[in-house]
């Protein structure tokens, strides 16, 4: 596929399991990936600092026995080059990347077994940097030196197609998972703009515990602790 074509081979799919299946699909037929994990969050050092299970959506279709080698929440939390991506938001071939922790020693032994050594952490910015997301890509039964031939050959097609995905779910998902009122809209905007409480009721016509519950709602919808996280979720996710 050329580059035009990949970029829009998402325009007929409709819905996360027909994307997915299409990005799985193209990705083992161009560039033989047999398996894909997907994120993105809004905030990449909240990523790194807790873990990249805290992003708001996370999928992948890796063999469920390389998944069930590690230890209960270490197969995300404690991914080098998950952390490696969100540090950075650059692209990363897998095989490169190696240091001498027990984590990484601990998967690149684990990856070996299922065929999951070789391939390449994707990672792009949005929401003028506020946000990133990631796909790690498994080349598979490929061994490095033919891997890194193809991604010298063709780096500007794989991502081009990592992209393209990104633009068509991300939107959805966030739509999905993020739903804000009109009047907690309002007030998360207001907020952002500096207003007080007692200044937002009176640009809104209500009470001032009014604002402060809408705020609390807001705060829940957005699984955010603090009003400041709130508002760069809302910033991030294009809700305000």
């Amino acid at each position: 596929m050329k580059v035009e074509d990949i970029l829009t081979c998402f325009e007929d799919a409709s819905g996360e399991e027909e994307l997915w299946n299409k990005f799985a699909r193209v990705a083992n037929d161009e560039f033989g990936v047999t398996s894909i994990l997907y994120g993105f969050t809004h905030n990449k050092f909240t990523a790194v600092r807790l873990g990249i299970t805290k992003s708001i959506y996370m999928r992948h279709n890796h063999p469920d026995g390389y998944v069930n080698a590690f230890e209960s929440g270490a197969f995300l939390d404690c991914d080098p080059c998950a952390t490696r991506l969100f540090e950075t938001g650059g692209s990363l071939v897998c095989d490169v990347y190696a240091d001498n922790t027990r984590e990484s020693r601990m998967r690149q032994e684990i990856g070996r077994g299922y065929n999951m050594d070789v391939g390449v952490t994707l990672g792009l910015t949005f929401a003028g940097g506020l946000g990133i997301a990631g796909a790690g890509l498994s080349a598979g039964s490929q061994r490095p030196k033919e891997f890194h031939d193809l991604w010298a050959a063709r780096r500007r097609d794989i991502e081009a197609l990592f992209c393209a995905f990104d633009a068509r779910l991300r939107p959805s998902m966030v739509a999905s998972r993020m739903k804000l009122s009109p009047r907690e809209r309002d007030v998360i905007a207001y907020a952002a703009g500096g207003l007080t409480g007692k200044e937002i009721a009176f640009r809104l016509g209500i009470k001032p515990k009014s604002v402060f519950n809408t705020m609390e709602r807001a705060r829940d919808a957005l699984e955010a602790s603090t009003t400041f996280e709130a508002i760069a979720k809302a910033y991030a996710y294009n809700l305000i």
